[in-house]
């Protein structure tokens, strides 16, 4: 007997599984058991295939010397991983199908030969002797491909916590490049509204307000643009990336680092509304560039 088992996994928010084989719904859930407890999140997918076995008392049919014809119909139909015998008998189903819907008064059209192959490929299994059990080697087989599976997966995993850091230090020097930017920027402020305050009298050949109304005026629009809040919560929000990062590995480390994402974009964005720095602005759309990098591969960590 020839047992292949197959596992494969793409990244998912919760743990799904599809699982294929041909042993009953008791060992179906045996093996969403097993894998259960070695994986945690993703779409997992787990077939185990099983060589065509013949009846009790059947003898295999004897071999023979393929001639050139028969051994090019044999290689067409192995390219479709498909038998004859295979769509014999999905066509004695649709056979009867139809003759069940003709007794009823129903009118079914004919399915076209790639109509049959497309569903006979996707639903094929091996035959198996209905009393047959799984053979006692298979659960080191499942184990051996989940094991595997979990060592690639692992390995995925590091390659990502590496592109992670790249990103965060990345993400620390065009902060730190946004802090210089920015230096300063109150003082630019409040020079900037007041020489337009003045330019605006002149226009209008006004007299000059009161020089302590527009002192508050121009400290209250100031104090509007101030970004030291910001800048103390990305500090904070950074570190505990960078702490993070360094941990051992555990399950919701994504969703955290997906959370400080989140917020870090918030604060960079409010930072970009408030700068009138051209420099500082140009460098607020390049962090938030990274960012939202660092976002995309948080959606991979579990």
């Amino acid at each position: 007997m020839l047992v292949v088992v197959e596992a494969r996994s793409v990244n998912a928010r919760y743990l799904e599984l599809k699982i294929r084989h041909p042993f009953g719904a008791a060992f179906d859930g045996m093996l969403r058991k097993h894998i259960e407890t070695q994986l945690s999140r993703g779409r997992v997918d787990l077939t185990i295939q099983v060589e065509r076995t013949w009846p009790r008392g059947a003898e295999p049919p004897q071999q023979h010397r393929a001639s050139p014809v028969q051994l090019r119909d044999d290689l067409a139909w192995t390219a479709f991983g498909l038998e004859p015998h295979q769509v014999e008998d999905v066509l004695d189903i649709v056979l009867d199908v139809q003759r069940i819907a003709t007794q009823r008064g129903f009118e079914l059209s004919r399915p076209n030969p790639l109509e049959i192959l497309r569903f006979t490929a996707s639903h094929r299994s091996p035959w198996i002797d209905p009393e047959r059990e799984p053979p006692p080697f298979l659960g080191e087989l499942v184990a051996a491909a989940l094991d595997e599976l979990t060592e690639f997966r692992r390995a995925e995993g590091l390659r990502i916590q590496a592109e992670l850091e790249q990103l965060a230090e990345a993400l620390a020097r065009q902060l730190a490049n946004v802090e210089q930017a920015i230096a300063g920027e109150s003082e630019r402020l409040a020079e900037r509204l007041t020489a337009r305050a003045r330019e605006l009298c002149a226009r209008l050949e006004a007299p000059l307000p009161d020089p302590q109304r527009v002192a508050q005026e121009v400290a209250m629009l100031v104090m509007q643009g101030d970004v030291t809040e910001e800048q103390a919560r990305i500090a904070s929000h950074v570190a505990a990336m960078r702490q993070l990062l360094c941990t051992p590995a555990r399950p919701g480390q994504g969703k955290t680092l997906d959370f400080l994402a989140q917020e870090l974009l918030r604060e960079v964005t409010t930072i970009g509304s408030k700068i009138t720095s051209h420099v500082g602005s140009a460098i607020v759309i390049e962090t938030k560039g990274t960012i939202e990098r660092l976002r995309e591969q948080a959606q991979n960590v579990e």
